[in-house]
């Protein structure tokens, strides 16, 4: 029997929310790709919407001969984060905006192990940096991601 097993479905969704924060590493199928698939996402920011950003295996080789979409990519080691199988790269191109917290939620009190991970402080940092380079982002959203992950992590 797991924890999870043993806790109410309010003290579940509690867990899960307590869980969330800016620079949480989630696990979570996604609809809108076709076909939908599962995908390690970056949740950016919560507040006022969850905006997350898709982890990758590869960079497809459309950004990499673009320099201003290629440098908002941010190498993830496989060595700080056990859950990958090799280094990835976090995609700070373009903001996922389909997941509302309820959303989130769900998906994560169903399965708590897709609750991966956090960035590491290097992370956090060159997504700070990548996120301010972006020229494909809209501002509003990437003053809300900025200053979610400036924040000290609850």
């Amino acid at each position: 029997m797991s924890l999870g097993d043993q806790l109410s479905p309010e003290q579940k969704k509690q867990f899960v929310l307590k869980a969330l924060n800016p620079g949480s590493i989630l696990h979570l199928r996604c609809d809108f790709f076709a076909p939908p698939k599962h995908k390690f996402l970056l949740l950016g920011c919560i507040e006022p919407e969850p905006i997350l950003f898709t982890i990758n295996s590869r960079v497809s080789p459309y950004i990499v001969a673009r320099q201003h979409l290629a440098q908002c990519q941010v190498m993830l080691y496989q060595s700080d984060h056990s859950f990958l199988k090799y280094d990835s790269f976090l995609d700070c191109t373009t903001a996922i905006r389909d997941f509302g917290l309820d959303d989130l939620t769900a998906q994560l009190v169903a399965d708590f192990s897709n609750i991966k991970s956090r960035l590491t402080e290097i992370d956090r940092e060159a997504v700070i940096k990548a996120v301010s380079r972006s020229v494909t982002l809209e501002e509003r959203v990437k003053k809300l991601i900025l200053q979610s992950l400036a924040r000290p992590p609850l």
